[in-house]
């Protein structure tokens, strides 16, 4: 039931974003999704990122039924930016080109929206699935956080978080931490929504599956851990974080980093040749932390690197240990 703030029988209006490069045959699909949606107040803005494919004739001929936006390739988070530029809703929510979802999505999330004024950011968990639709597993094995939550926590990927197709905002919250910057996010723009949201807002999330994540060749960021994944968000975050200084005055603060030191051991562990990963590891880590870590942090991941080099499979037991005591005094 929607809440009193709005005329009874109105719902208010959401915006769907669909950001889409070079994905012609997977954006029907996605589209349909969005269209299909029981709620019932919506808009749905299809942004295309300069694509080379058929994706032009394919948002074409859904005619009068979305709203199109043709741009040249510039990256997620000007296609995210030039979608919003032209939305009307109160609430927004963002889908992959790629990605799908289940008729019921939009309703659930504003119940979320709806139950506290203070929630500005929804989201919840996906049904990885493959080139051809065929269900894989759950995204998120682990239960999806709520509330009001550490930003230098999510800043640092410590939380379960949906990634975009999973992931709503109230209007007031995106006008406060738009734009995107696009130099930094030319992937991974909900990691920055995602983070900016936590500091401004709470957080509902939604432990079932409400869409489906698909997983192929060319979306970097498909939850399988990789060297080159890695790297790569190290050098995200680092640019992050030289922005959130420039720009708003914030000096984040890594959270003890449990995802980059959990991935180069797991690297460690799956691979014989033990040294890259880890040199890759504490070569990038100064960088990103430099004057903002803990002694304990330091002394933590000194015990750890010695511990895998004794023994990778020893060194994940002992870190995933320390974790578990550690979380579990919180």
């Amino acid at each position: 039931m929607y809440s009193s703030k709005h005329a009874i029988g109105i719902a208010p209006k959401v915006s769907v974003i669909i950001n889409n490069f070079n994905y012609s045959r997977f954006l029907r699909v996605a589209i349909e999704s969005a269209l299909d949606q029981s709620y019932k107040n919506k808009e749905v803005i299809v942004v295309d990122d300069g694509s080379m494919d058929d994706s032009k004739g394919i948002i074409k001929s859904f005619g009068n039924s979305l709203i199109p936006v043709f741009k040249d390739n510039g990256g997620q988070a000007s296609a995210i930016n030039a979608g919003f530029r032209v939305a009307k809703g109160e609430y927004i929510f963002l889908l992959d080109a790629d990605d799908y979802w289940v008729p019921k999505k939009i309703d659930l999330c504003m119940e979320q929206f709806l139950a506290d004024e203070g929630c500005g950011f929804v989201q919840h968990n996906m049904i990885e699935v493959d080139e051809d639709s065929k269900e894989i597993g759950l995204l998120k094995k682990q239960r999806l956080p709520s509330g009001r939550l550490d930003f230098n926590r999510a800043f640092s990927m410590n939380y379960a978080l949906a990634p975009t197709s999973g992931s709503g905002f109230k209007r007031e919250v995106f006008e406060r931490i738009l734009d995107v910057p696009e130099d930094i996010f030319r992937v991974r723009a909900d990691y920055y929504l995602q983070t900016m949201a936590i500091l401004n807002s709470k957080l509902a999330s939604i432990d079932a599956p409400l869409g489906y994540y698909r997983i192929h060749g060319k979306n970097l960021y498909s939850g399988r851990l990789t060297g080159d994944k890695i790297k790569k968000d190290m050098e995200l975050i680092s640019s992050y974080n030289i922005y959130l200084k420039e720009r708003f005055g914030i000096k984040a603060r890594m959270h003890e980093n449990y995802y980059f030191v959990r991935g180069s051991l797991y690297l460690g562990r799956k691979s014989k040749k033990l040294f890259k990963p880890l040199t890759d590891f504490f070569m990038h880590i100064p960088a990103l932390v430099r004057g903002e870590v803990s002694f304990k942090t330091k002394v933590f991941r000194l015990f750890v690197f010695i511990a895998i080099l004794v023994n990778a499979e020893f060194g994940l037991d002992l870190f995933n240990r320390i974790v578990s005591y550690y979380r579990g005094r919180k």
